[in-house]
């Protein structure tokens, strides 16, 4: 196998070609290779002679070389670059309808982090996402949000801090139509540390693709800032995304409300 890969590519597809047109007889002579595989041809003969001994025949050895052009071929694409702001074009796709495909895939699991969620976030932005689980009410719907700027609002500056945190928590679940309710999660230094926030923007769908992007769960972040990103279809990279933030819920680091 190892004379087949260190062929190149046009190498191949001329012994594919002539065993298929007949044109070389199978185990070829290391002297009819000899024109084409000057340096390779004694090594080429060996290796097919051994092939044959080992009872493969003409079609077999189509069908290996065959399978080693196959690896190969360029990979299917699996990541696109993502922008928000500026309408269709520039190579890239709409970070909005990003979002609504993927909350239409989901099975098991959306996670999504952001810095700014907007208001009314559900009727716009998540629309689709609150559609999916209404249909899907297994679905493990994560959001982890930076609290600072809902602690800003006039709704909750009176009160202990219990108790402020307790009513932002009601308040979003009251919120959110449907009887299927996202868990919501906080970084607790949004609270302990002026200078630290909740500042991550991605959008975990299942272990099938993964957004990593400067964009906001806002009307804003996704219509109206040009903002970039890249969509990622990688089981390894979803699972990695999903443990990190994992381990900080179990490392106290992000608080559910």
């Amino acid at each position: 196998m190892t004379v087949l890969k260190n062929l190149g590519k046009g190498a191949l597809r001329w012994l594919k070609e002539r065993f298929e047109e007949g044109r070389l007889i199978f185990p070829p002579h290391h002297a009819t290779l000899k024109h084409q595989f000057k340096d390779e041809n004694l090594a080429l003969a060996s290796y097919f002679a051994e092939l044959a001994h080992e009872g493969m025949n003409e079609r077999g050895v189509i069908r290996l070389l065959q399978a080693v052009l196959d690896e190969r071929q360029e990979p299917v694409r699996r990541y696109w670059p993502v922008l928000s702001g500026l309408g269709e074009g520039f190579g890239a796709r709409l970070s909005q309808v990003v979002l609504d495909e993927s909350f239409n895939m989901a099975e098991e699991r959306v996670w999504l982090s952001s810095y700014n969620l907007g208001g009314r976030a559900h009727q716009n932005v998540l629309k689709g996402l609150v559609t999916r689980l209404a249909e899907v009410p297994s679905l493990d719907v994560r959001l982890f949000l930076d609290i600072k700027l809902l602690l800003k609002r006039d709704a909750y500056q009176d009160g202990s801090q219990a108790a402020i945190l307790e009513a932002i928590g009601r308040d979003f679940r009251q919120n959110w139509p449907g009887a299927m309710k996202p868990r919501f999660f906080y970084d607790k230094r949004g609270i302990e540390e002026r200078d630290s926030c909740l500042h991550a923007k991605t959008t975990i769908i299942d272990r099938k693709r993964i957004l990593i992007t400067s964009a906001n769960l806002s009307r804003q972040g996704q219509e109206q800032n040009l903002e970039a990103g890249l969509l990622v279809e990688d089981f390894h990279l979803c699972d990695a995304f999903a443990h990190l933030f994992q381990e900080l819920i179990e490392e106290k680091a992000l608080i559910e409300l």
